[in-house]
């Protein structure tokens, strides 16, 4: 069975975490949301309030497919979250598919993870990540796929990368069947 950890905070993009999880239980992956903070409490962008699943503490790459990074204003205020730097790499150093939308690439870049590596981002961070040495994919490309890295533009291009991230998990068939509503 396939497990995506989705990584949660304040200021989060509404619809980069809530799209993407929905797509994600209608696939039958399994989804846990852990929260940065030392709360399980997470208030989106558009100021919804919900609860994590799981402290990000207790985030164990072994157990999971790939970590979701979903962006958002929020991600500003988490870039000098030790922990969760912490979690990314091991993902990383555990060859584990990561994902990021919008602002979240920036978190891979000041890692060193988007070295060498195609991304694509919200614009306003794509100079950021290129001065950490990623190689930013084209204004032409919703969808960036290179080594186990997947980036994507912004919120309005959410449904298709999700379906992307299933796509890489389940294969092309599954995809196409989800998309058909089987």
């Amino acid at each position: 069975m396939n497990k995506i950890a989705v990584i949660s905070f304040d200021g989060v993009e509404d619809t980069e975490l809530f799209t993407a999880i929905d797509i994600f239980f209608r696939a039958g992956i399994i989804v846990d949301i852990y929260n940065v903070s030392d709360s399980n409490h997470t208030v989106t962008r558009s100021k919804l309030k919900f609860l994590s699943d799981k402290n990000i503490s207790n985030l164990n790459s072994n157990e999971y497919d790939l970590l979701y990074l979903p962006g958002g204003p929020g991600v500003n205020e988490i870039m000098n979250n030790k922990l969760l730097d912490e979690k990314v790499n091991d993902f990383f150093r555990n060859n584990k598919l990561i994902a990021a939308i919008c602002a979240a690439p920036m978190i891979l870049a000041k890692n060193g993870i988007l070295k060498d590596t195609s991304f694509i981002s919200h614009p306003s961070v794509i100079e950021y990540c290129e001065s950490k040495g990623g190689r930013y994919f084209g204004d032409s490309k919703d969808i960036a796929f290179q080594s186990n890295i997947i980036t994507s533009r912004n919120f309005t291009t959410t449904y298709k990368f999700s379906m992307f991230i299933v796509e890489k998990l389940l294969g092309s068939d599954f995809k196409t069947k989800l998309e058909e509503g089987f």
